[in-house]
């Protein structure tokens, strides 16, 4: 018969991304859709413009920071706006 107290629980890795493994799965998802738009803007499949590149949507958020409610550190978007994408 089996004995109670004598059972152990298998032990894991302390790493970070076994710890928190669904949190890894989601970094995982952004990034590949991510990867997957950039990918898409660059390939020329579509017309242009109708998926830009990120480069593109986070110049435009910089530029148009003064109606959003969060504010964008001003070297930051200066260093942006000048690389003209």
């Amino acid at each position: 018969m089996a004995e109670t107290g004598r059972l152990s629980v298998a032990t894991r890795g302390t790493g970070w991304i076994r710890e928190r493994p669904v949190t890894v799965l989601r970094i995982f998802i952004i990034v590949t859709v991510l990867l997957i738009w950039e990918g898409l803007a660059q390939s020329g499949l579509l017309y242009r413009d109708v998926v830009p590149s990120l480069g593109k949507i986070g110049a435009s958020l910089i530029q148009r920071q003064r109606r959003l409610r969060w504010r964008v550190p001003d070297a930051l978007a200066r260093c942006v706006c000048d690389l003209n994408v």
